[in-house]
């Protein structure tokens, strides 16, 4: 029987796992360590509560440190004896290591893992900031021995099933973080092994009804008008499906009309995906699987998850990710961009998705001229967009799929792609031209937006006709294939 390596960061771990001060502003329970790629190297990492920490530990402002309690408590943890001057100055055998008042928290980390390296008598210690679902690893190992401060116990982690060689690497261009190779390469997270998978939504609804007595859809549209372009990629969007067992992280467009915008064929989603992610129905939990937005929300395309994002979050699954970057854990789903219209507003209830609704119900109208639309983006309120949004924190299922609408000329398109991913939902076609098409996708501002939106308001139409025409389900009950808003 093979014999457990010494790990070099133990008493550290424990050290740092007597500060309370520290565990409860920055939301960790537990201190990890093990050793690095050699056996002279300890590597530790903060783990606890996902979202506490990202609450608190995440979060985008400065941590707050009064009387330089951060600091002083944690030299404590570590048996040193800070004091405070008459200049408010810190003296101990480490010093000050954090501004007064507020640190940032890269200099938080950067102070932990001074007061560590100073205790151990190194030069060096990495601190990693960990999820509850992470557990330590280190690349090229079968399997990694680590010591937990908190249990006091040594625990092992093989070499994880979801890890995956990058083939991609994209930069986001809202991010800060400007070196993303990682010291172990392009290694990272196969997202469809870790994201939840929705339950499949009861019933077979198209539509929902307002408390005003009118309906609206929830769609998910692929392609961009172009035929050319859209063969491609309804071809790869169906093999990352078969692949992932459902649509991994979609933008559900909540309005009166397909989100036409973000392609051609539409995905009428049963509405109560929507309704999962709003009291009454998420209950008590502290976290949904489905985020809704009062407006377009900005979030994370499919090309950053084959790539930086993939990365980061085998980083901090694995204890190599020390803030750098986006500040998010991303096991969580994908976060708002930081440049996201500010009026996309958290709705946390179908009475407030109901309101929101309403309000984009009185802006937006069949006849809507594209001056007039001007108009209402200088507004700069949430009813300047057409479209509530909820997004999906994981993987969504086909089923959930209860039609799908296309303009005639994708009809033969269409029907290949609902085959390809084994999808059951009625394909609906709306009457259009090649012509109208070409306009969309090559026309003025003025000449797309028109064409655009009128073929949006008859694909609507469309799926209203098929969502009132009743299912005759047995035993003289028919199914009409809308909810009504319901809420408390």
């Amino acid at each position: 029987m093979a014999k457990s390596p010494k790990i070099i960061g133990r008493e550290a771990a424990d050290a740092l796992q007597r500060w309370a001060y520290g565990k409860r502003v920055l939301g960790f329970t537990e201190v990890l360590t093990w050793n690095g790629p050699s056996e002279r190297e300890a590597m530790f990492a903060m783990r606890g509560p996902t979202v506490k920490m990202e609450n608190l530990m995440l979060r985008p402002d400065l941590i707050g440190n009064p009387g330089s309690m951060l600091d002083t408590s944690l030299q404590k943890a570590f048996g040193f004896s800070p004091v405070i001057d008459e200049w408010g100055q810190i003296r101990s055998e480490v010093g000050q290591l954090l501004d007064t008042h507020n640190s940032s928290l890269d200099a938080l980390i950067s102070a932990i893992e001074g007061v560590i390296a100073y205790f151990m008598g190194t030069q060096q210690a990495f601190m990693s900031i960990m999820p509850a679902e992470g557990s330590p690893w280190e690349p090229m190992q079968r399997e990694t021995t680590f010591y937990n401060a908190r249990t006091g116990k040594l625990g092992k982690t093989p070499k994880p099933h979801w890890i995956k060689r990058l083939t991609s690497y994209g930069i986001p261009e809202d991010s800060q973080r400007c070196d993303l190779i990682h010291k172990w390469g392009m290694l990272g997270a196969e997202l469809c092994h870790l994201a939840p998978v929705l339950p499949r939504p009861p019933g077979r609804a198209m539509a929902l009804v307002t408390s005003g007595n009118e309906f609206f859809l929830a769609t998910h549209n692929l392609g961009s008008g172009d035929l050319k372009a859209d063969l491609k990629a309804w071809k790869s969007s169906a093999r990352h499906i078969n692949a992932c067992g459902g649509i991994l992280f979609p933008s559900i467009a909540v309005g009166p009309i397909p989100a036409l915008t973000f392609g051609m064929i539409t995905l009428v989603i049963n509405p109560d995906v929507v309704f999962s992610g709003l009291k009454p129905y998420t209950g008590k939990t502290i976290t949904s699987p489905v985020t809704v937005y009062s407006t377009d929300a900005w979030t994370e395309t499919h090309r950053s998850f084959e790539g930086y994002v993939s990365n980061l979050l085998a980083e901090q699954l694995t204890g190599h990710w020390n803030g750098d970057g986006p500040r998010h854990f991303y096991i969580l789903g994908l976060p708002v961009k930081t440049n996201s219209p500010s009026e996309a507003s958290h709705v946390s209830s179908t009475r407030g998705l109901d309101d929101v609704l309403a309000r984009k119900s009185r802006a937006w109208h069949p006849g809507l001229t594209y001056a007039e639309v001007g108009k209402l983006r200088e507004r700069g309120k949430d009813d300047a967009y057409l479209y509530a949004e909820a997004k999906v924190n994981g993987v969504l299922p086909v089923e959930a799929i209860t039609a799908c609408a296309v303009p005639s000329p994708f009809e033969k398109e269409a029907e290949s792609f609902l085959q390809a991913i084994h999808c059951h939902a009625p394909l609906i076609v709306v009457p259009s031209t090649k012509r109208e098409l070409k306009l969309i996708a090559n026309g003025d501002m003025r000449e797309s937006f028109d064409a655009l939106y009128a073929l949006g308001w008859r694909t609507r139409e469309a799926i209203l006709e098929e969502a009132q025409t009743p299912l005759y389900s047995g035993e003289h009950d028919w199914e009409y294939r809308y909810v009504s808003m319901r809420y408390r």
